[in-house]
């Protein structure tokens, strides 16, 4: 039954997100050409992905644009090995992204090489930051390991919508925008993270990268 489902859900997603103004700021910062003009890339043992590569890095719940928010872009994306995550593979596929599947609880090591090698194929990734089962709000190592190995920077973003419900009995406080709500995807500046890195270089990286993602504000300030 999860074929059933997932193309339920990805129709679903679909058709909703058509009601949906999404408005994106800071996409500049991100966009090849500046990326690839960038000079900060680190040097080191990493091989590294191509210069236009990113990972995204999104937290938990704020997420439901994103299915649709970065089609044409090739992108591949984490999912767990749970049913819920074979559920989200399915709708992830139909929307054209690359999956990979495991997560920091099981099947991680595997996973992260499998991202490794989608990125040095041109592939950006895309990281719930905190999951999969947070704290959250509070950055995983995974998505900074990745950038180290890759070389490629993270850029932080938030997502805020104008109205939309609160699931306040899941763990995340999932957002689901409200048909015909604004969306605003909001970017913050390319972070590199260095190939030598330390765990504790790692675990300093994560506590900067979250405290980057809480200050973005929504473009209205509300």
């Amino acid at each position: 039954m999860t074929p059933f489902y997932s193309f339920l859900g990805w129709l679903i997603i679909k058709l909703w997100s058509v009601t949906l103004r999404v408005r994106r700021y800071g996409v500049e910062k991100h966009s090849p050409e500046a990326l690839a003009a960038l000079s900060g890339r680190p040097s080191g043992p990493a091989r590294p992905a191509p210069a236009t590569s990113v990972v995204f890095a999104f937290f938990h719940g704020e997420q439901f644009i994103l299915y649709t928010g970065h089609r044409g872009r090739p992108i591949a994306i984490m999912t767990s090995l749970s049913r819920d995550g074979q559920l989200q593979n399915g709708i992830l596929r139909r929307f054209g992204y690359e999956t990979v599947r495991g997560s920091s609880s099981r099947g991680g090591a595997r996973a992260l090489i499998e991202m490794i090698s989608a990125m040095r194929r041109g592939c950006s990734a895309a990281f719930a930051a905190d999951g999969p089962r947070g704290p959250a709000r509070e950055v995983k190592p995974g998505l900074v390991y990745l950038a180290a190995k890759t070389g490629a920077p993270i850029v932080p973003m938030r997502i805020f919508y104008s109205r939309a419900k609160l699931l306040d009995k899941t763990w995340d406080k999932y957002l689901v925008p409200m048909p015909f709500s604004v969306v605003s995807i909001v970017y913050a500046d390319p972070v590199f993270v260095d190939p030598r890195s330390s765990d504790e270089d790692i675990a300093l990286m994560c506590r900067r990268i979250a405290g980057i993602m809480e200050a973005i504000q929504p473009p209205d300030g509300k």
